[in-house]
Parts: structure tokens; sequence; C-alpha cells
């Protein structure tokens, strides 16, 4: 499993999104809190941003712990983004470690980040979930990772001129029904064969966000959102003890349009839970 955190608003530097909070990612890579499976999230971190005046997103990504990197708090301090994405890793066994492999990850002008595993994924479902994927979304494709097919689904569901034309032609509507839409997909091959998934995703092309919540025979991780100050963050965990922090329900749809506004749904046609029985 892995830690996930997004922001959307003001400008703010990436030491204050990322590192100063009460509950931290920092402290989050050593101590979290509401992990499924796993300790600690040790194998890696990433953050990816937007500039003011660059539509493709800038990327930092290390295999190695965030406690470990002496330059993240000094070059935090002095970028500034309205749209971050920042995630950390802890492995699933078999899956490399290098910064390929970590959160979030990057294809033209979108970033995507995933919590969460797939039992016997390399195995029993990387091939079937690859036929569902095109040509022109598979030459691009890094790392054999779940999170990195689910990417591939992510943006196969995306309107063809989705990795083309500027990010403003992609609203929040569309990027959450590619998320649903990979969530249909992946649950119901797991599904077919009796096989546990934890699918917590999140998608930005740098203007508009969505994220989603869901599980089938597992219990599936947690996610928060809090709206404050003009700007809206979503979690993993709660970064601070406030209170304030909403809980997005199982089988949830989160939005944030490019202007702030969010929107929480229900996900349809996703198979039930009685199937895994």
């Amino acid at each position: 499993m892995s830690r996930i955190l997004a922001y959307h608003g003001p400008p703010l530097a990436l030491s204050r999104i990322v590192l100063e909070h009460p509950h931290s990612l920092m402290e989050q890579s050593y101590a979290p809190r509401e992990m499924v499976t796993g300790h600690v999230n040790a194998d890696g971190f990433g953050i990816g941003w937007y500039s003011e005046d660059v539509d493709l997103p800038a990327i930092y990504r290390r295999s190695a712990p965030i406690w470990t990197d002496l330059d993240l708090p000094r070059f935090g301090r002095a970028v500034k983004s309205r749209r971050v994405f920042a995630g950390l890793r802890n492995a699933s066994p078999g899956f490399p470690v290098d910064p390929q492999s970590v959160p979030p990850f990057p294809a033209g002008p979108f970033l995507f980040m995933y919590n969460g595993a797939i039992q016997a994924f390399t195995r029993r479902l990387r091939r079937p979930l690859l036929e569902r994927i095109p040509d022109r979304v598979a030459a691009t494709m890094v790392g054999p990772t779940d999170a990195e097919a689910c990417f591939g689904l992510v943006r196969t569901h995306l309107p063809e001129r989705g990795e083309e034309e500027l990010p403003e032609a992609c609203p929040a509507t569309e990027l959450g029904s590619a998320l649903v839409r990979t969530a249909q997909i992946v649950l119901e091959l797991a599904a077919e064969k009796r096989l546990q998934a934890s699918m917590n995703m999140a998608v930005t092309n740098g203007r508009a966000m969505a994220f989603c919540r869901t599980a089938r025979g597992i219990r599936s991780n947690s996610l928060y959102f809090r709206k404050s100050e003009g700007a809206v963050w979503v979690v993993s965990e709660p970064l601070d003890p406030s209170g304030r922090w909403e809980k997005v329900p199982e089988d949830t749809l989160l939005t944030i349009s490019a202007d702030g506004n969010t929107a929480v749904t229900h996900m349809e046609g996703l198979p039930d839970e009685d199937r895994w029985v």
C-alpha cells in the first residue's frame, strides 16, 4: 500500500504542502495510522506539480525513503504551485523498487496516483488488463506494476484527444468517468478470478482532479478530503487532528473542478461484494 496527498488551491510552497503538518507525509512514511497492509512507506516518494505557464507537470521521484532526502526541504521552500500530487510507496512483494514505480506517474499533461493492491496481479491479472489497453498507450508504459496498468486503463478511457489537447479540454467529469470505467474493468476481472482488489486512484491534468475509493474481498484504503481557505486537500490520512476532514465513502468518486468545486458521487456498475464470498 501507499499514501497519497493532493492539493488544489492558491499557490503554496511544496514544503508547506508535503512536510509542514502534524501528520505530514514525512511522518506517514514511518508512522502511518491507517495502512491496510504493511507498516512503513519506505520504498520511495514522489512529488508532481504544475507551473503557471507550463502545461506539462514537473516531477521529483526517488526510490529511497523520504526521510533520507536532504534536498527536499530546501528546494521545497523555493517552489510553489496551485496543483500538487505527492505520494509515498510501500512496494508490493515482487515489484521493483525504483523511481519509475513511485507515484505520481506522469503521461503528457496527466499525473496519476494509486493506493492499493491486486492479489496475484502479475501471475493472473496483468495480461488480461494489458489486452484492454491499446498500443498507443501500452507503448508508453514503463513499469510492470498494477499501478501502471491501472493508469494505462485510465488513459485508455479518456477521450481520444486527452493526451494531445490542452489540459482544460478535459474536465473533472471526464477524468472521473475514466477512473470509474477503470475500476469497473479491474474489479470485474478480479471477481471472475476471485482475487482481492483494493483501488484508491487519483488523476489530474493540472486543472481538474478526480479520485475514487473502492475495494472488493479486502478492506478498502482510507481516503479523506478537506476544504480550507479556498483550497481542497485530498489525503490517505488526515494531516492534522482538526476534525474537519471528511471521509470519502467506499465506492465513491470525488471530483474537483478547475475552479475548485467538489462533487461526491456513488460509483455505479461495480460488481457486488457477494461475488467474493
